[in-house]
Parts: C-alpha cells; structure tokens; sequence
C-alpha cells in the first residue's frame, strides 16, 4: 500500500503545516525540564505521527511511542508511563515521550485515565508531545496544561506537491484533470490521495470504480474472499469505503 510506501521519514520531506512544524521544532530545541508538554492536534492524514518520528531522529532522541487509545485507563497509563519516566536515561540519550491519540483514552471518572494523565504533565522530567485528531471537550485540562499546536489539513499546493512527487517516484504520469480531482477528493487527508492514487494508477478492478464510487464494507468483504487472484485482492481493499489506519498498539478509537 503507497500509505505505508511513501510514509515521510524524513525531516526535510513533508509537504504543509511549515508553521506549526517550526513552532514543534523550537519548543523541543529549547526544551528544559518545567516546560510544558505539547499537544498536536489536527485531523488523520496531516503527518502528526510521522514528523514527530522524523524529528527525534533529528535531534537524535531517544522515542518511546505510545497509543494512549489503546491505554485509556490510570491502571495500564501508570504501570507503562511512570517507569520510563523513571529510567528515562538508561540509553544515554533525552528520551521523548510521545503519546498518540490521547483523544481516545476514555473520559470515564472511574478509569482515570485522563486525570492521570494531566497529572504527570505539570511534574514531568521528559519532554512529552501528544497527538490528538480532535479538540474534544473531556481533554480541557490536557490542553489547559499544554502547548498547542493546530496542523490543518493539507493545502491545495501541499497536496499537489506530494502528488508530483509520488508520480515522480513511480516514473508515470497522470492527466492534469485527473490529478485535480485526485487532490479534489482527498481534501486534505495525505492518506486518502495516495490511496486515491494508487487506485487511479494500478487501474481498477471494476465499472464501479471507475465511476469515482467506492464499494460498500460489505461488497468489499464479499468480493475479497471470492477472488483468487492477489492484485485483484488488493485492488478491493484500496477502492473500498474501509478508512485504514496503523496504530502502533492494536486499534485505534475510531475502528472501536
């Protein structure tokens, strides 16, 4: 899959959000501890995930990823969190925190998930960078106790970039009209244009996807285990209405 193909590992290599980026890059540069954690928020396909990666291999830190999601009471957060915070030199370097999809850990008081949480942001020793795909109401005393910093969807430009640049790796070449539409329909979410793409390049397996109609999650799972043939296969995974995601940790909140 191109998502996973041309996922950005390089620091120099994303395409929008130049801003907040560079506010990101600041703050981790000036980092001492009493400064407050940061929150990324913005929607899925925006590069949240993957500029944090690519910048603590910049900086050359040491990055503990989490899904928060997948965590989302005080039990599994303080038996995981509180020793790398305790260790957080044993590998000789700065260790960054970097919590993903905090927006799923559950608002329920009786998990306490999101007051612990909030906690061990005010007293933390280790830089800390959360990410969030929403602005929701239950993370008001994470946001009140953080920096944030908004990504917006990808730009026109941003997305066309990224296009040229996908269509450059693969030597091909698309019709003006057609990668209009392509950036048209992805409105912003990287993901969606290179699974839009690769779509429109490797051909479709149908009359339906040519029409731009995307199959339903029962047809798409009726038509896979009928087919023999692998490329077919994946074809109906990329021209499905299926939203993908890979979280490090099992699911995410959404696919919940």
């Amino acid at each position: 899959m191109w998502i996973e193909k041309y996922r950005v590992t390089e620091f120099d290599s994303f395409f929008g959000n130049e801003k907040p980026r560079l506010i990101i890059v600041n703050w981790l540069k000036k980092w001492i501890k009493g400064t407050k954690p940061l929150i990324i928020i913005g929607p899925p396909g925006t590069g949240k995930t993957s500029f944090v990666k690519s910048l603590a291999k910049l900086l050359d830190f040491d990055l503990v990823e989490l899904n928060a999601s997948d965590l989302r009471n005080k039990i599994n957060l303080e038996g995981i969190i509180n020793p790398m915070l305790l260790n957080n030199s044993v590998f000789g370097k700065q260790m960054l925190l970097f919590l993903d999809e905090v927006d799923g850990i559950s608002g329920r008081d009786d998990y306490g998930g999101l007051p612990f949480l909030s906690n061990i942001l005010k007293n933390a020793d280790v830089p800390i960078i959360m990410a969030s795909n929403t602005k929701s109401y239950k993370m008001k005393d994470i946001i009140k106790n953080s920096k944030l910093v908004e990504f917006r969807p990808l730009s026109s430009f941003a997305s066309y970039m990224l296009l040229q640049n996908v269509l450059r790796m693969e030597k091909r070449n698309l019709e003006s009209i057609e990668q209009f539409d392509i950036i048209n329909q992805s409105r912003g979410d990287a993901r969606t244009l290179l699974n839009t793409l690769q779509a429109r390049l490797e051909g479709e397996v149908n009359s339906d996807s040519n029409t731009g109609t995307e199959l339903g999650i029962e047809e798409c799972i009726n038509r896979f285990f009928t087919l023999t043939d692998i490329s077919q296969a994946k074809q109906i995974l990329i021209t499905s209405a299926i939203r993908y995601s890979t979280p490090k940790y099992g699911f995410t909140s959404e696919e919940r």
